[in-house]
């Protein structure tokens, strides 16, 4: 919603863009005269950007070389108008109208981005980075979307090889332009959904400051935001230099059970009695709750139905309907709450320091240097897992805690040990993680001019990123299994059988027959500490030329060309525990030293045609090309091959075809396995239980080869100045895409039949249930999407329509429709995930995308205040693709597969912002202003299971901020 159209974007954002600098290796910089002297007022001088493109002066001659602007996505000296593949933009204005602090956080309110990594995603997510920000565009995954500040990469921030955008001060920001399209011939690997270039204002003269601070209706989620900002010419103003820092706090929010929608206790449970009963094979209901109580309960066997007070005694046990495997509707009052989801926070706590500087000195006319770095810290969590919980954990007949009575009746039953579920609430929570990130980069550059209209510049670069992350309070598996299992020693005592063998081994026992407090005695022995560090390197220097040629007629030729050596290396080590994956949940993982380095070459060309003609007011074409070689993955050329078409005043065609590429990251060249213990349904025994994915890595891996197209068309009409509107296609087809087919599907897949899929999925061979499920990053067939993207805006100046009127008014609308989102397995099976708005049953997959969505953001303002409306909708979605509801064409309950709904409901949110000008403390300038987000308090879609789908969906509800702005000039 706050992105728009690079044709649409204002003549400040040209004005922004005329600050920059580093011409040919940014691609965001504007040239500088080759007599050194400042330049030209060029596109500040354009007070309608938009007619300025679309309506031309007659017989006007192409911007001088001095003026042009690298946009994203080319490396040519081009105007910020012109070129064939659609460029939205996102303004510090855009930013402050919504009082947004982190761009990362602004990004993800498009349409066209998914925001599969922020502090309310990373649920059960204890990771090199909790709480990173990162960008997914088109739904393909965040590390398909190139991230770039001033138009140079910046470290890895986790193994996925994805970005921070924490680490970029908001307040230098000048503006974000996203490339919604392949971008690979001018960046090299990774731009192959497209490519967010965050620009920075290095030309900032004087200083500014703003603060903020925010609370949700209910008092938690508080937020805390302050930055500033200042930038000096000196020596004579050969010099500039600009310094920023910005500090955010985000205080987390509780569990589950801390909102109304939460305490619906939302889920899918597994028919056992299907198909016999004459419901589906899943029920989606509220008040589905885990079969588990603090004293523990006997969930099978012929004394099923009994459990275990608070003291110890058997009572009664009612099960819920329907029940299958470990959940249940309904069922006994014992069963208080969201037991397995009462302490993960809705939020994740996070915090970050960022600081960035920028310095140039002009050490001749036509030559000049350049420093700049950056340091960010960023600190996510604690989140945690729930506290101790097990599923069928057989208590033996000799157990030293069983009570008299019970022992009676299972010997009367002819049974040695009984199945019991527990929820241990005498124990603190598990997996408690923190992870902290330190990341600091230095670039040095040269850059120049020669000859009449020709730019040069050479540079290097050094990023370094590191992370530590805790993960405290994780359980030892064999521990835990040593501990519950309690006899009588030979003295009387109560000890554990493994002690009776090993008497040194420190084993403490745990009564776990009712609710006993003593049982915090054995946290020492049943609980660990894990820990893993992560450092990524990356290196990388480039030459780059860029100018004109000759002239067709239409305008000179400009062309581009240059080259750039990049290594990234990566190390990561991990506790003992961990190494050996003796904890119940491995979130801790080693990384293997490795490194992957990259030489490349690159040439691009524009070549206008036709200019001024009847027909053909503008003709020009693109093209790019660009040799890589990877040390590990391969070699490739992606190009580039585009066309732009002005016919007439106030319209314009462009058309791009591409082929792009993306190298393989850390964590999928790893060899190391991970182990991650989750919810999942087991189509055979009708029923879903905890089972073991094990997760691995594939160092044969090869390049991602992804095909591009995109098409689109402006329009902005004489009869009605001031509005513009432009809609664009794209195709993206990913070849040998690197991809993992996950647990769930590699389980419904073997079950369907597909035998290659089977030795994947290990069953116990005495109980027939699924001990682990093994999936590999592998370069999988294929991995497409389509769809269509609209961007309108409409400015108009009131007083353009009535001298009485006074105020601008801003109307912006942007939206997104995906026709597809699919996945295609070598064996052929295809997954679609496009109208998939839901949380498909294991909490880390939130893979889906809206089959469209749609922001409409306006704003009114004068000399004194400003009033912002952001509203945005999510439509009617799918609950899981993996299901069929009865509300679906093609339902049977028959199918074991059948859901009595399948279907999320839409959504539409309201935000609102108001300010409130001033001028002050001399004549500086300032804004105080107001924020209400979800003014409406929407919570997420009755029928989400779980924490919803915080991708899409508030999770918080209504929230307040405050805040004030001011300029020292």
């Amino acid at each position: 919603m706050l992105g728009r159209n690079m044709f649409f974007a204002r003549s400040s954002t040209l004005a922004l863009a005329a600050a920059s600098f580093f011409p040919a290796s940014a691609a965001y910089a504007q040239a500088t005269p080759a007599t050194g002297a400042a330049p030209p007022a060029g596109p500040q001088a354009i007070t309608n950007p938009v007619a300025a493109v679309t309506n031309p002066p007659a017989q006007a001659e192409p911007a001088a070389p001095e003026t042009m602007i690298i946009i994203t996505g080319s490396r040519v000296g081009r105007t910020s108008f012109n070129a064939p593949q659609p460029v939205n933009v996102l303004s510090a204005q855009q930013m402050a109208n919504q009082s947004i602090a982190t761009v990362g956080d602004a990004l993800n309110q498009l349409p066209s981005f998914r925001a599969t990594t922020t502090p309310s995603a990373n649920l059960y997510r204890v990771g090199a980075s909790v709480a990173a920000r990162t960008m997914d565009l088109r739904g393909l995954g965040p590390n398909r979307t190139l991230v770039l500040v001033n138009g140079r990469r910046l470290p890895f921030s986790s193994d996925n090889g994805t970005v921070d955008l924490n680490q970029v001060p908001s307040i230098l920001v000048a503006r974000t332009e996203v490339v919604t399209g392949g971008a690979s011939a001018a960046y090299g690997a990774d731009a192959v959904a497209g490519v967010v270039n965050v620009i920075l204002d290095t030309k900032l003269d004087g200083l500014k400051a703003e603060a903020s601070a925010g609370t949700s209706k209910y008092g938690d989620g508080k937020e805390f935001y302050a930055a500033v900002a200042g930038g000096s010419g000196f020596a004579a103003d050969r010099g500039h230099t600009v310094l920023g820092i910005e500090w955010y706090r985000q205080n987390g929010i509780g569990d589950l059970e801390s909102r109304p929608w939460g305490r619906r206790h939302v889920n899918y449970v597994s028919n056992s009695g299907w198909p016999g009963n004459g419901d589906p094979a899943i029920i989606v209901s509220p008040d589905a709750v885990f079969i588990l109580t603090p004293g523990s309960v006997i969930t099978g066997g012929p004394l099923a139905g009994t459990q275990f007070d608070a003291s110890g005694n058997p009572v009664p046990f009612q099960f819920g309907s329907p029940r299958g495997g470990i959940l249940q509707v309904g069922g006994d009052p014992s069963i208080t709450g969201a037991y397995l989801l009462d302490e993960t926070p809705l939020l994740v706590p996070n915090r970050h320091i960022s600081l960035f500087s920028h310095t140039t000195y002009e050490i001749t006319p036509s030559v000049s240097a350049v420093l700049e770095g950056s340091y960010a810290w960023v600190k996510g969590g604690p989140t945690k897992d729930p506290r101790p919980f097990d599923f069928g954990v057989p208590i033996k007949l000799d157990n030293a805690f069983l009570p008299d009575s019970m022992r009676q009746r299972m010997i009367d039953a002819g049974v040695t040990s009984v199945p019991v579920s527990r929820y241990s609430t005498e124990l603190p929570p598990q997996n408690v993680g923190t992870s902290i990130n330190k990341t600091y980069r230095l670039m040095f550059g040269l850059n120049g001019s020669v000859f009449r209209n020709w730019n040069w510049d050479a540079s290097y670069e050094f990023g370094r990123s590191h992370s530590d992350t805790d993960v405290l309070a994780n359980r030892i598996t064999s521990h835990w299994n040593n501990a519950i299992d309690a006899v009588a020693g030979p003295d009387g005592t109560v000890v554990c059988r493994s002690t009776l063998t090993n008497p040194g081994n420190g084993c403490i026992p745990i009564n776990f027959l009712g609710v006993n407090p003593e049982n915090v005695a054995a946290l020492p022995y049943v609980y660990g500490d894990g820990w893993q560090t992560r450092t990524f390197k990356q290196q990388q220097a480039e030459l780059n030329l860029r100018g004109s040629l000759f002239d067709l007629g239409a305008g000179p030729v400009s062309v581009a060309v240059g080259g750039n050596w990049r290594r990234t290396d990566w190390r990561g080590d991990v506790d003992d525990l961990s190494a050996a994956h003796l904890f119940t949940q491995n979130y801790a993982t080693g990384l293997p030293a490795g490194k992957q380095g990259v030489t490349e070459e690159y040439a691009e060309v524009n070549i206008p045609l036709l200019r001024g003609r009847p027909g053909a007011q503008a003709l020009e074409v693109d093209a790019a090309v660009r040799h890589s070689h990877y040390t590990v993955s391969g070699s490739a050329n992606p190009w580039k091959l585009g066309a732009l078409y002005r016919p007439v005043d106030g319209l314009m065609f462009r058309v791009t075809r591409s082929n792009d590429i993306r190298a393989p990251v850390p964590s999928e060249l790893s060899t190391l396995e991970t182990f991650t213990a989750l919810p999942l349904n087991d189509p055979l025994t009708k029923s879903t239980y905890f089972m073991n994915v094990i997760t691995t890595g594939n160092p044969n891996l090869k390049l991602e080869r992804a095909k591009t197209f995109t098409a689109g068309g402006v329009i902005q009409p004489g009869f009605l100045p001031g509005f513009s509107v432009s809609l664009d296609y794209y195709n993206i087809k990913i070849q040998d895409a690197i991809d993992v087919l996950s647990a769930a599907s590699t389980i419904n897949l073997c079950a369907a039949g597909q035998q290659q899929l089977c030795p994947f999925v290990v069953r116990d061979p005495g109980t027939g249930l699924i001990t682990s499920v093994t999936t590999t990053y592998q370069n999988l067939s294929a991995l497409r999407t389509a769809g269509w993207e609209l961007a309108a805006e409409y400015n108009k100046n009131l007083a353009d329509i009535s001298p009485g009127l006074s105020g601008n008014l801003n109307l912006v609308l942007n939206a997104n429709r995906v026709n597809h989102l699919t996945t295609i397995s070598p064996d052929g099976t295809k997954v679609e995930y496009s109208n998939w708005t839901g949380n498909p049953g294991s909490i880390q997959s939130l893979l889906g995308v809206p089959r469209w969505r749609a922001n409409f953001v306006t704003t009114y303002s004068n000399s004194l205040w400003r009033l912002t409306a952001a509203m945005r909708y999510i439509p009617k979605g799918i609950l899981d693709p993996t299901k069929i509801g009865a509300e679906q064409s093609g339902y049977s309950q028959a199918l074991p597969n059948s859901a009595n709904l399948n279907h999320v409901d839409p959504a539409f949110y309201l935000d609102l912002t108001g300010g409130m000008f001033f001028n002050a403390f001399g004549g500086k300038q300032g804004e105080v202003y107001l924020t209400v987000n979800n003014v409406f308090d929407k919570s997420p879609p009755d029928t989400l299971r779980l924490f919803g789908n915080p991708l899409y969906f508030d999770p918080i509800g209504r929230f307040y901020k405050a805040g004030i702005r001011i300029k020292f000039k």
